[in-house]
């Protein structure tokens, strides 16, 4: 008779793993201020790229005094942009200092990836003559991947993903290519999303909603999966909860977004008026509510491949305890 005692990794002190949370909620109002550029169409209202937050500070109160609201949308995008640059400069040092094994090289990535989206914004601004609309949608698809690898780090910090981890079954390995093929659909959608944000093309809505249709079929299809095992052997449950619940509320925002397009073409029926919501607003809580799905997500299937290496690994017990237990 075999048995196996699982060994844990020492997780990062739990400073690390709050300093983490804290870096993904503080590019939350980064998100909602860059939609809101985006859905106003005010990305270009101030002609210069980088501003420092010193130059920045006084463009803001004098914007608000003038009421001009579009350039203070923009320039406090630009400034939450600085902040989250801060956190990530913190992340970095962190996981430099207190990881271990490749969890040292994850605030790398992070402050690679965080300084990258800097540029793309400002050089969407300095470069919109030269590429036209083009880095404006690099800029806006590239943000998911930036904020899914701030939450990714915040779970990979959690004394919960270092914990033991459970044998792996067939009902796991469902969940692990599952779990994949839900992640890269929905960043197809989002790409899908951000070309009827940022391009008038004939195919973008179409092409949008009928990914509606597949993503939500895939997640049910994931839900399914998940709370297929016994309870005992079932994994990220809660995680794949929060994931359908973020699905529910995209849809009915994407279902409001679309209606709201009908209000531009005159009189409508009553059955297809919007909510009387901003609908500024709804639009661009779409794509905040979007790179929370994704972030979701990725969340899911990091925990469903726990198992395969990511995580604490099993090792085998030491001979006496094999032969005592024989």
């Amino acid at each position: 008779m075999t048995t196996d005692t699982a060994t844990t990794i020492p997780a990062p002190p739990r400073w690390l793993h709050f300093w983490a949370i804290a870096t993904a909620c503080a590019a939350l109002p980064l998100l909602i201020l860059g939609a809101e550029v985006t859905t106003r169409g005010v990305g270009m209202v101030d002609p210069r790229g980088f501003r420092w937050p010193w130059e920045i500070v006084p463009l803001v109160i004098d914007a608000v005094k003038q009421g001009n609201f579009a350039l203070v949308i923009e320039l406090m995008h630009r400034m939450f942009g600085f902040l989250v640059g801060i956190f990530a400069i913190g992340l970095c040092v962190g996981l430099l200092a207190k990881g271990r094994g490749w969890k040292r090289w994850v605030g790398v990535a992070v402050l690679a990836a965080v300084v990258t989206q800097g540029m793309l914004g400002r050089y969407r601004v300095d470069l919109n003559v030269l590429l036209g609309g083009e880095l404006k949608l690099i800029h806006g698809c590239f943000a998911h991947l930036v904020f899914a690898l701030l939450v990714s780090v915040a779970v990979w910090t959690s004394r919960a993903w270092n914990a033991p981890v459970p044998q792996a079954s067939a009902s796991s390995a469902r969940l692990r290519h599952t779990s994949l093929l839900v992640v890269s659909l929905i960043y197809l959608q989002l790409v899908l999303g951000g070309l009827v944000r940022h391009r008038d093309l004939a195919f973008g809505a179409r092409a949008h909603l009928l990914g509606a249709f597949v993503v939500v079929a895939a997640v049910a299809w994931l839900v399914k999966v998940a709370f297929e095992p016994p309870p005992h052997e079932r994994q990220g449950t809660r995680a794949v909860g929060v994931l359908a619940a973020l699905v529910g509320l995209q849809l009915l925002l994407g279902i409001e977004s679309w209606l709201s397009k009908f209000t531009l073409v005159g009189q409508m029926p009553r059955q297809v008026e919007p909510l009387p919501v901003e609908t500024d607003l709804i639009r661009s809580t779409h794509y905040l509510v979007g790179a929370l799905t994704f972030a979701a997500a990725v969340t899911v299937a990091l925990l469903a491949h726990r198992q395969v290496g990511w995580a604490s690994r099993t090792a085998p017990a030491p001979a006496s305890t094999l032969e005592g237990a024989a």
